[in-house]
Parts: structure tokens; sequence; C-alpha cells
């Protein structure tokens, strides 16, 4: 009896597949379609290529209402679609959560916290909360971290709002600020590969996101005190070059004590995805039993 979890991202589709004692089966990942129809192909070819599926999970980036996506500007061609009419082409449960939040509930499962603030570092900058073991979702959307106003109408976030966390944590920071520096836009990973070498230019690109990081992190942890914050994403796979600036203001910002302890993740969403899909499918069984 197998689990799957699929993380629709911005630019990449990541799946993992695991069995009941939380044993990896398989995993993968593939760029993200650019349209609706070719994306629910790409899931559909994904799902049929394993048998013995119990239960499946799809973290999707955005806010979800009435089994709808209703804002996800990293992925706006799936707005207004009503992800339940997916469900009737599986012959299993299939459930739908954002992908912060599953990222957050893997990461506090695996490492055995009960509250827990989960970060994604990526096309944009997804949060999850997780307060005592449960996923927090308030009145449907809470966790949207990356649209608390982080600099007062400082620029322009992908949402069309001013100042937003994620117009200077997520990949729309590097590629304005490499712009301004090399006088053309770098993604995060060219920028990676020019600081590993050296390039003074790069790393005071990386210091300056990292003392904004570290800022942003120690708010988080003074508003809701957990146990641990935890930072994926794709930009967080290249934290040895920041980390220094990212605690140093992480210390200075957070006044609650004990200081929530701090970890770089390289896991992506599935995992919880396919973690929370296991649990989801059990409490069921447990129910009509």
């Amino acid at each position: 009896m197998n689990f799957l979890g699929i993380d629709v991202g911005g630019t990449k589709v990541a799946w993992t597949l695991i069995d009941g004692k939380v044993h990896i089966r398989d995993c993968g990942k593939v760029l993200v379609p650019k349209s609706r129809s070719e994306l629910i192909a790409t899931l559909r070819e994904i799902t049929n290529s394993y048998e013995d599926i119990a239960a499946a999970c799809i973290a999707l980036p955005g806010v979800m209402s009435k089994g709808k996506l209703i804002k996800a500007p990293n992925l706006k061609f799936m707005e207004g679609f009503a992800l339940k009419t997916l469900e009737r082409e599986y012959s299993f449960p299939i459930y739908f959560e954002n992908d912060a939040n599953t990222f957050a509930y893997g990461e506090a499962k695996l490492r055995g916290f009960r509250d827990l603030i989960g970060i994604t570092l990526g096309s944009g900058v997804g949060g999850g909360v997780i307060i005592g073991g449960e996923i927090y979702h308030g009145s449907g959307g809470a966790g949207e971290l990356g649209h608390v106003t982080f600099r007062f109408d400082g620029e322009r976030c992908s949402c069309g709002k001013k100042g937003c966390a994620e117009a200077y944590l997520s990949k729309q920071f590097f590629l304005r600020r490499s712009r301004e520096v090399f006088g053309l836009s770098k993604e995060p990973e060219e920028l990676f590969s020019l600081a590993k070498e050296g390039d003074e230019r790069a790393i005071a690109i990386f210091r300056e996101f990292g003392r904004m990081l570290g800022d942003f992190l120690g708010s988080i942890a003074n508003a809701f005190h957990p146990e641990a914050i935890v930072v994926g994403g794709g930009i967080a796979g290249g934290a040895r070059v920041f980390t220094k600036e990212v605690r140093g203001e992480y210390v200075k910002t957070a006044i609650v004590r004990p200081l929530p302890k701090l970890y770089f993740s390289k896991r992506d969403a599935s995992m919880g995805a396919a973690i929370l899909a296991m649990e989801n499918y059990r409490k069921e069984r447990t129910k009509s039993a």
C-alpha cells in the first residue's frame, strides 16, 4: 500500500511515493506545464505510473476555498479551477492542500515537532503553520506569510500589492537586484554559481538577502513562538551562501525565548503531501470502521 504526494510549484512538479512506514519508494520532478490542460495531463500521467496507491495529495501554491484555487499569483492558469473534478478520474481518495502547508506538515512529522512554521522560498514565498501537530487553516487561507507587508510602499509583488515579503524573499528579488547590479536579470541558481566562484557582486546580493530573511524569520518567531522554523524551497538549497547573515539578523530580531530552532531543508512539499495523504486515509478508515 503506497501513498503519493505531488507538489505543483511555480516552475516544477515534484512527486514522492512512500509506503506505510514512510519509506520513499520513488520520486521525480518535471518542469511545470504552461496551461491548465497540460498540467492536468501531467498529474494524470504521474498518478497512472504507479500501482497500489491507497491515497494521494496534490499540493498547490495559493489560497483554496470551497474546493477551488481562488488566488495563485504563481500559477494563474489554475485560478478558479474546481479541484474536486480531478477526483472522478481516480479510484482512490485524492486530497488537496496548500504547498507550504504540506511542506510544514512533513517537516513537523519528520523532525518530531508539534508547533512549527514552514517557509518556502522559490518563485514565491509560502508559509505553513503547524499547531498541536495539525495544519492551522484559520477561516480557510491562514499562512499566507509571503503576502505580509514587509516594506511599507515597497516593491511591487506578483499579487499586485506593494511591499510584500514575497517581493524581497523570492526569485523576484534576485531578478530585480541582479538587473541593477549586472545590467541583466539572473536566476538565483546562476547567482549561486557566481557566488561560489567568488564573485563579490553575487556574494553581496546574497548577504543582503540573508539579512532580510533573518529579519523576517525573527518577526515570524515573535508572532508565533513555535518550537522550530524550517526554511525550504529552491532558494534554501543555497543557504550556505547566506546562512551567517540569516542567523545574525534572526537572533537580533527575535525577542522570544527560548529562541525557536532554525533549520534549512532540501525536502520539497511532495514528501509532506504524501505523509498527509497517508494520515488522512488512515483517519477516514478509522472513522468508517
